[in-house]
């Protein structure tokens, strides 16, 4: 499925909107994108190049999921579908789905108790481990 096939829901704008500044700041500076960014700490740990190389974690989002936050973030970050070698698969996509799970997750009421920074994290964990029940 391609990003521009489907359109992007209401959940997935509320989820990303608030880090918009943050999401085009990976997309143009990784290095310099400013608060938690826990897959640029995870690339970082593995010395891996932040805009070369692919971070394969998604989680438990499924495709359809993943294609509504794909065509949020051209719209609103990359704004040109040539820029998307530049994204898809690679750090700035990773946060945008680290941002969905948490906010996904921030509903949940064993999670009431984390801060923002927190749940980002956690959302990164199950992210990376694709385990939804962390």
């Amino acid at each position: 499925m391609a990003p521009g096939l489907i359109p992007y829901t209401s959940d997935v704008n509320e989820a990303l909107s608030p880090s918009a500044g943050v999401l085009k700041s990976l997309l143009e500076a990784p290095d310099n994108a400013a608060g938690i960014i826990p897959a640029r700490t995870w690339l970082i740990s593995t010395k891996s190049n932040l805009k070369s190389i692919l971070v394969p974690y998604v989680g438990s989002l499924t495709v359809l999921e993943r294609v509504c936050i794909a065509k949020w973030f051209e719209l609103h970050i990359s704004q040109k579908r040539e820029l998307r070698k530049n994204w898809l698969g690679y750090l700035p996509i990773a946060h945008a789905h680290t941002l969905f799970i948490s906010s996904r997750i921030k509903s949940d009421a064993k999670f009431n108790d984390l801060s923002d920074d927190a749940l980002l994290q956690k959302a990164w964990e199950i992210q990376f481990t694709g385990v939804p029940s962390i």
